[in-house]
């Protein structure tokens, strides 16, 4: 869950270093107004929240926000108020 949250991830948690480790979590924040908020200022409105990380071997990473690419300071602003 912290590795969704915009937790730094272990490149070390990979064992097959050809694949990227995938990991996906879905939120229903349709009446979290504050998370709305920042999606709607990021220009990525929804009622769902939908992250998506990317892991290599590494230690590179890739953010998806309801499958708009972001980044992890992105993903911090939208989560800390999960």
């Amino acid at each position: 869950l912290g590795l969704v949250l915009g937790a730094r991830a272990n490149p070390k948690l990979i064992k097959d270093s050809a694949k990227p480790a995938v990991i996906i979590a879905e939120f229903d924040i349709d009446k979290n107004l504050l998370v709305k908020q920042e999606l709607e200022n990021q220009g990525i409105a929804s009622d769902t929240l939908i992250i998506r990380r990317l892991l290599t071997s590494d230690s590179k990473t890739r953010v998806f926000i309801n499958d708009t690419i972001s980044n992890v300071a992105q993903l911090n602003r939208i989560t800390e108020d999960l």
